[in-house]
């Protein structure tokens, strides 16, 4: 054989390696959360972050019968953040797989399911009882802190959810930073009429004002569905789009406004969980977040002893 041939398949083999694409690879990708309604925003992280800009995203769902594959079309790029996305109709399953399509490195997966579904899926599904926001929520700047935290803290667009705090009273009769399991409840504000599962729930845990973090947990034993923990902060209303006036639940004794918020994540979800604190009458009128004695609320008062 002719010495150059027996190079030629070295030759073509270099040629091929160094020939290719402009590939950057993903060494961190990820999702916060593992389940998604249709037209919620979820936010995709990766290292670098720069590696999803401008990239196109696919959710693809397979089973014996059918495969279904729908790419994202409402999806903004944030520096530094991730790439944030609406989760497209069409596509359901709680074995969701979750691609970047990258014309250069080729379709790079997730490499973990996600379950996606409507609203209906999620609404008596006991893994995912708190109402998810509709948009992801980044806080940006400093948040103004409430003066009290105690009374309703409610979903900004699901107001029959609320979070009913109260706390372990200090030798003065004031708010310490631990809640009172006794009085602290998840509530249904019921104005329907209908029981939901996440009515009359106890809370535990601590909201910290001065360092800025909240840790509580839900229990929901009684109805069969566990404990979830929730982790996060005080935010700005003015990072998020649900500032201003608002309509109140089953109308009086509430009043319109929301000047105070707190976005939460569960831990056993990656959900986030945002909340505002909703005014009385009572309070508006500078009369409401006075401390007001509860026969139950005895059990957790300070006491020296």
């Amino acid at each position: 054989m002719n010495p150059a041939l027996r190079l030629l398949p070295v030759f073509f083999t270099f040629y091929f390696f160094s020939c290719t694409p402009d590939c950057e690879p993903v060494a961190f990708f990820s999702v916060d959360g593992n389940g998604f309604q249709h037209q919620q925003e979820i936010l995709i992280r990766a290292n670098p972050t720069s590696v999803l800009e401008g990239k196109n995203i696919i959710f693809s769902s397979r089973s014996r019968s059918a495969s279904v594959t729908v790419e994202a079309t409402e999806t903004r790029f944030v520096p530094n953040v991730g790439l944030l996305l609406r989760v497209p109709p069409g596509i359901n399953g709680e074995d969701v797989e979750l691609l970047l399509d990258d014309p250069d490195c080729g379709p790079v997966s997730l490499g973990k399911s996600l379950t996606i579904g409507d609203e209906s899926f999620f609404l008596n599904n006991v893994n995912f009882i708190p109402p998810p926001s509709s948009l992801f929520i980044i806080p940006v700047s400093a948040p103004v802190l409430p003066p009290l935290v105690r009374n309703a803290w409610l979903h900004p667009e699901i107001t029959d959810y609320c979070l009913w705090f109260r706390f372990v009273l200090d030798s003065d009769d004031m708010e310490t930073e631990t809640l009172c399991p006794a009085t602290s409840r998840e509530l249904s504000l019921n104005c329907d009429g209908s029981p939901d599962l996440y009515h009359d729930n106890a809370v535990y845990g601590i909201i910290d004002k001065e360092n800025n973090y909240i840790n509580f947990w839900i229990d929901r034993t009684s109805k069969n569905a566990g404990i979830e923990e929730f982790e996060g902060q005080f935010i700005n209303v003015d990072d998020t789009p649900f500032g201003g006036d608002v309509i109140p639940p089953c109308g009086p004794p509430w009043v319109g406004g929301r000047n105070h918020m707190m976005l939460v994540v569960s831990k056993q979800t990656g959900r986030q969980l945002i909340l505002y604190q909703q005014l009385t009458e009572a309070d508006a009128s500078g009369n409401g977040l006075d401390l007001r004695p509860f026969e139950l609320e005895q059990q957790c008062r300070f006491d020296p002893n």
